[in-house]
């Protein structure tokens, strides 16, 4: 049995061509949002409006007044349980110590955490463990490969069975021959060759990790 969550269900529909699909899936916003407004106007708060994003379709909501606290049973639904932003966070994994302090150093003051770990395991014992919005790891790595990891978290299924979709980047020294395809078949995006110009990288970084 092959398991799809609402924001699958809508890409397949595009990708295989459904009829009026486009039409549909405004419909089942539109049907969303009524949904949200009723459950906002049960818990005195505002709803935001919903979207299909890159983390599933998503409905928003917000407190009427700032003070407010998050009502418990929204809370309970809810993975980040707060009113304010989550903070955003790069897990880096490279066995060179140096290129995490790098790293740390050019996205902290951009408002991004950093998790440094320096092996496969590591690193996905952190992934698991966090709220990722971006990984970067080398492809050479003591014990498992970066390519590994990129698989263990292409297959993985996060909150509540949904499938998280976090922008993974693969990172290597020229001596390391990996191709584009490799990378793309194992779920990365995109692939980088050292030395990592981290100041000039931290804008993007940022961007990659706020739109997940």
């Amino acid at each position: 049995m092959k398991k799809l969550d609402v924001s699958q269900l809508l890409e397949l529909c595009s990708n295989v061509g459904v009829e009026n699909h486009e039409t549909l899936t405004q419909t089942l916003l539109a049907t969303l949002n009524e949904l949200a407004v009723g459950v906002a106007s049960k818990l005195d708060i505002e709803t935001l409006g919903v979207e299909n994003s890159p983390r599933g379709v998503l409905v928003r909501f917000g407190p009427r007044i700032p003070e407010h606290p998050c009502p418990p049973v929204l809370e309970a639904f809810d993975d980040e349980g707060s009113w304010h932003e989550s903070p955003r966070t790069l897990l880096i994994c490279d066995d060179d110590r140096m290129q995490g302090l790098q790293a740390r150093e050019a996205v902290n003051r951009l408002g991004v955490n950093v998790i440094d770990t320096h092996s496969t395991e590591e690193a996905w014992q952190a992934y698991r463990e966090n709220r990722v919005n971006l990984v970067i790891t080398d492809i050479e790595l003591p014990g498992q490969d970066g390519l590994e990891l990129l698989r263990k978290i292409a297959a993985f299924e996060g909150y509540q069975g949904r499938r998280r979709k976090v922008p993974v980047i693969t990172i290597s020294d020229d001596t390391t021959d990996v191709g584009a395809d490799v990378v793309d078949k194992a779920g990365g995006m995109a692939h980088l060759k050292k030395p990592i110009d981290w100041v000039r990288l931290g804008p993007v970084i940022k961007e990659l990790c706020h739109a997940n």
